[in-house]
């Protein structure tokens, strides 16, 4: 398995927005990026959008265009009991 891998992505993101709740700190957009997890932008909002529609994650806002789907707001991602049970 790759270190870019969904799996792997998914893993680091829900891992940092555990952090953020067992900490109680907001979600800092410069460590939960693409660059940080050494991905292109299109991977990252693509695991972002299945973590949000598998339940994992809430507080992501997603936008439908006629070139895809747009995600924004992840400042105020949380992990959800289901990302955390999938962790």
């Amino acid at each position: 398995m790759s270190n870019n891998d969904y799996f792997s992505i998914a893993y680091k993101i829900l891992s940092y927005l555990k952090y953020c709740y067992e900490n109680g700190v907001d979600v800092d957009v410069d460590v939960l990026s693409p660059g940080t997890l050494n991905i292109s932008n299109r991977q990252f909002y693509q695991t972002l959008s299945m973590l949000s529609d598998d339940g994992h994650i809430k507080g992501v806002r997603i936008t439908s265009t006629t070139s895809g789907r747009i995600v924004t707001g992840i400042s105020k991602l949380e992990i959800t009991s289901s990302g955390l049970q999938y962790l």
